[in-house]
């Protein structure tokens, strides 16, 4: 190759490999200022001594989950959808983890215990289950099958162009977290992986979700909005509100088959329902279709499952919507109450704190209570926070 064309490629060349270098860089510094390069168990063992919120993505939720359960060893554990997230240790008196948010199907559950209880069994698990998911046309999640392994999701130098790609991270918010503007700390509250570190929520030492942004202002705004959004989907029978299907009962055996075999092993395996908010149940209700589905899906429940835990309705728990996230998911108080139901039903009370009838007077119409190690390291004080607004 002559001169004339080998400085032109060397000077590109050159040029490549100083804006490889530079990509390499930023995405180094902007994984290690948000905590994607910490090794999963690092996390881990800091959790157990440390108030701490995990959300991250080079390892990822479901490593951070397996790795806590291995380290607490809990007696109890929570599985099922982002409907069981607020479920917290501090409303029991026995070791405690909340595998919930990744775990909502019989498919992941089989797959996470078979694994899980090769190094430690509980002696109960709460399993939320999803009145939606036992409609015919539900398809699982594709994920459900795959080698349960603790893995990195994605590599620490990948992690901000990944996520520019996926449009979950903005350019400003990226710079933000390299330019070290966006602190890893809040009070004393350690925050590890992209999500904690800029929105401060993600999982807490138990595996329990916080998001602190749902004690502002616009909180009630925000459940109105999705209210709408379900009553119109409702009113034109789309998304998961059509009516066109039926039960999957070949899901429920399933489940009561899980059930059986756990008690096989010495594990006690309760199968809740937990409310929707007020409105959305009245909504349903008023919907004859729905309301005849759900009638069968609750016959068909109780059928394969004797001591099924339908608490569907909100007013067996006098939960009002200000208590909901939104109209699908309770808060700590509307979780609380549930426990505080559901303990009468056996006699070890499902080692459920003695005090709860106090701390769900003391915080009713709250949505988010954290009165625990993480909240106190935030500085969060729940008695600052407007409890319901005007129906």
């Amino acid at each position: 190759m002559s001169m004339k064309f080998l400085r032109p490629f060397l000077l590109v060349s050159l040029i490549s490999l100083m804006f490889g270098f530079a990509g390499a860089i930023v995405g180094l510094t902007f994984s290690w200022r948000a905590g994607e390069t910490t090794d999963i168990r690092e996390i881990s063992v800091r959790a157990e001594t440390e108030p701490l919120l995990y959300n991250g993505f080079s390892w990822g939720v479901e490593a951070y989950h397996r790795s806590r359960y291995h380290d607490v060893k809990p007696d109890m554990v929570v599985y099922g959808s982002s409907r069981s997230m607020q479920i917290r240790s501090s409303f029991f008196t026995t070791r405690f983890y909340n595998f919930g948010g990744i775990s909502g199907t019989e498919e992941v559950l089989s797959e996470l215990t078979s694994v899980l209880h090769q190094e430690h069994k509980p002696e109960t698990i709460l399993f939320v289950a999803d009145f939606w998911r036992y409609a015919n046309d539900w398809v699982p999640d594709p994920a459900s099958g795959r080698q349960r392994g603790i893995v990195r999701e994605m590599s620490a130098m990948s992690v901000p162009f990944q996520l520019l790609r996926q449009n979950r991270l903005s350019v400003p918010d990226m710079a933000k977290i390299v330019l070290g503007k966006a602190s890893a700390e809040s009070g004393g509250l350690l925050l590890v992986g992209v999500n904690a570190v800029l929105d401060k929520k993600g999982f807490g030492p138990d595996g329990s979700n916080y998001d602190f942004s749902l004690t502002g202002p616009a909180r009630e705004k925000r459940f109105l909005d999705n209210y709408a959004t379900m009553r119109e989907e409702v009113a034109g029978n789309t998304g998961i509100f059509r009516t066109d299907f039926s039960v999957a009962e070949q899901r429920i055996r399933v489940l009561a088959e899980m059930k059986r075999r756990f008690a096989e092993e010495g594990i006690r395996f309760v199968v809740i329902s937990p409310p929707v908010s007020p409105r959305l149940y009245q909504l349903l209700l008023s919907d004859p279709e729905w309301s005849q589905w759900l009638g069968s899906w609750r016959a068909a429940m109780h059928e394969q499952i004797p001591d099924f835990q339908d608490f569907l309705d909100p007013a067996s728990l006098s939960s009002p919507d200000c208590e909901f996230i939104d109209p699908w998911h309770g808060g700590d108080v509307t979780y609380a109450r549930l426990l505080q139901a559901l303990s009468r039903a056996w006699p070890d009370g499902l080692n459920v704190r003695p005090d709860m009838q106090a701390f769900i007077a003391g915080h009713a119409g709250q949505v988010l209570v954290a009165d625990d190690r993480v909240g106190r390291a935030i500085g969060y004080n729940p008695a600052s926070v407007p409890s319901c607004w005007s129906d």
